[in-house]
């Protein structure tokens, strides 16, 4: 069934080809014709997430949307295979990280391996294990944050922020940031004097 519409655009279609051909024609229809086409709209392309781009290491120890951000981390470690999964080179650089040798079973040998009972009884690896998927799910691990966050490391270390930061201590206290060195005596002397006068 044709539409009037689907038939004006035919028809401008035709005088088109018409013109074109001719190279004549009268403007004043061709640009009614052009008007009453309908525009294109750009096409969208959907990236189709596949389960390998979901768990490309990349993404998965950056993105806010990361399926570790929904997963029990220490779960994850504690499996065997997550020990196992790894190069030679690379279980030793993890060994390298533990502060002592209290979470390592065979330390100092070619054999040392993280103690995983140990480790899941222990509250700070508890603690970090769920710092650190916060940190994921709020995006203080993309690239760019990361970037951000140590230049603003290195500019607080070079003073940057020191005006600033003296300024709000006055502001929350009603004290200069000054430290004033008091030893007990010298608090208890003052104490004496307010309760006197």
């Amino acid at each position: 069934m044709r539409t009037r519409r689907s038939a004006r655009l035919e028809a401008g279609e035709q005088a088109r080809a018409q013109g074109e051909s001719q190279n004549e024609g009268n403007a004043h229809t061709q640009a009614r014709f052009d008007l009453r086409e309908e525009p294109r709209s750009p096409q969208i392309v959907f990236k189709k997430r596949t389960a390998a781009n979901r768990w490309a290491a990349s993404r998965v120890l950056t993105s806010s949307r990361s399926p570790l951000t929904k997963c029990d981390l220490r779960s994850i470690l504690r499996n065997p295979a997550a020990w196992e999964v790894l190069s030679p080179e690379e279980q030793k650089e993890i060994i390298a990280h533990f502060p002592d040798d209290e979470h390592i079973l065979d330390a100092g040998t070619d054999e040392a391996r993280p103690n995983i009972e140990s480790l899941l009884n222990d509250d700070h690896f508890r603690y970090d294990c769920t710092r650190y998927i916060e940190d994921l799910s709020l995006g203080k691990h993309d690239e760019q944050w990361l970037a951000e966050a140590w230049e603003a490391s290195e500019r607080r270390k070079a003073g940057d922020y020191d005006e600033y930061l003296a300024r709000k201590f006055e502001d929350d206290w009603g004290q200069d940031g000054e430290e004033k060195e008091t030893t007990p005596t010298d608090t208890r002397g003052k104490r004496e004097e307010e309760q006197k006068g």
